[in-house]
């Protein structure tokens, strides 16, 4: 009675739990799935803690502040510049816009190439590169602000404009340097969207619409000449907005000589190498040079069997084995050399009769023309080292097969 109660109660049982078990393999395997898509929570979570990672460097703070001041001022050019010029200087037709737009592209270009020039002169440092766009910043207001109060003349004014913004497009390559150098490799991409998000939301956006408010406000109740010539306080006044940014930069140079530079060390080192290499002495380049031109010399006498090959040691008399291709190719070069042992009775026959054998081995084709072209090659050049590789009792001219020989 108890034993059949008992099987009873184990078929039962077994199932049911087998059922469970596989209930929770499945979850397990459902929960553990790399592929399956994150919920919007998470996503928003994770996004959240890694941009207050990223903003809580400060080097980077103070250099997307400061970029978004000079974003702001860029974009008050480029949206009322041409205006302001025609109605300061009473122009006419489309020409100022033609006149600005190249000056913001030629500037463009050459200050940008300028100002990388320049860091790499001065050192790829954070420090330096947030010195950089500080200075340029501040050099930079110095020639608008002439341009917009003191300049009389159209070709004046535009000529001390285009000094200005040469000057302000210098920060752009140390800017987008500080972006990557400032934050954990792993951050970088979200540290430099970051960035285009904030100068644009922050900068060039709301500015134009804040200027034309100061305009219409400084224009209220004045005559038409009057009202034009308000132009140059309203760019004057958002050309200021310079100065603090610059101030932010040279602030940002500060902090950034005790703070960590997130660069890969390969990258620190070839850094380093670079700026050593651009203040080396002429004449040190120049030994280098001929060092150079030395070694591939002494590659080239030691023979072109495995020495070539990378990393292979220069002592005298050592080969390494290289492919079978480049033996191959050596056969002809080993003949030669062995007949020019023979004939200079150096004892160099054995080294030709090796030689003459691989020329024939591969001649026949196969892998015994590699071996036997390599017996040459490694003869002759043991019969000029003095250093044989190969038992002197065993490189019978008539012997085909492959001698042994030891590194």
């Amino acid at each position: 009675m108890h034993s059949s109660l008992f099987g009873w109660h184990l078929m039962c049982s077994l199932p049911m739990k087998g059922c469970c078990c596989c209930c929770c393999c499945s979850c397990c395997c459902r929960r553990a799935d790399p592929n399956a898509p994150k919920a919007l929570k998470n996503v928003s979570l994770e996004l959240a803690r890694d941009a207050a990672k990223v903003a809580s460097h400060s080097v980077w703070l103070h250099m997307t502040a400061a970029y978004v001041l000079y974003t702001a001022v860029l974009g008050v050019y480029a949206f009322w510049g041409p205006k302001a010029g025609k109605q300061i200087y009473e122009m006419r037709g489309e020409s100022a816009d033609v006149i600005f737009g190249g000056v913001t592209v030629v500037t463009g270009v050459f200050g940008t190439l300028l100002g990388g020039l320049t860091l790499d002169a001065l050192g790829s440092t954070l420090s330096n590169a947030n010195l950089v766009c500080g200075v340029s910043n501040l050099v930079g207001l110095a020639f608008v602000l002439v341009s917009f109060l003191a300049a009389q003349s159209f070709t004046a004014f535009i000529i001390l404009f285009a000094f200005g913004e040469l000057a302000l497009f210098m920060m752009q390559a140390p800017v987008a340097a500080i972006g990557m150098w400032s934050v954990p490799p792993a951050l970088r991409p979200l540290a430099i969207s970051m960035v285009t998000v904030s100068i644009h939301l922050l900068g060039d956006v709301p500015s134009p619409p804040l200027v034309g408010a100061i305009q219409s406000a400084l224009e209220a109740g004045k005559s038409p000449q009057a009202a034009d010539a308000q132009w140059r306080v309203s760019m004057s006044l958002i050309s200021l907005l310079l100065a603090f940014s610059g101030a932010v930069f040279l602030r940002g140079a500060c902090i950034s000589r005790r703070a960590k530079d997130y660069r890969k060390a390969d990258e620190l080192t070839a850094a380093a190498a670079d700026d050593q290499h651009m203040h080396l002495p002429q004449h040190a380049a120049d030994v280098g040079h001929a060092g150079t031109g030395l070694c591939d010399n002494s590659s080239g006498l030691l023979g072109s069997g495995g020495s070539s090959l990378p990393g292979s040691p220069a002592r005298p008399g050592h080969r390494r084995r290289g492919s079978g291709s480049s033996l191959l190719h050596n056969s002809a070069a080993a003949g030669s050399g062995g007949a020019s042992l023979r004939e200079s009775g150096s004892g160099g026959g054995a080294a030709a009769a090796a030689a003459g054998g691989g020329a024939s081995a591969g001649s026949d084709g196969g892998g015994g023309a590699a071996v036997a072209s390599w017996l040459g090659t490694a003869a002759g050049a043991a019969a000029d080292d003095k250093q044989p590789l190969l038992d002197p009792m065993t490189t019978d001219s008539s012997s085909s097969s492959p001698q042994q020989h030891n590194d």
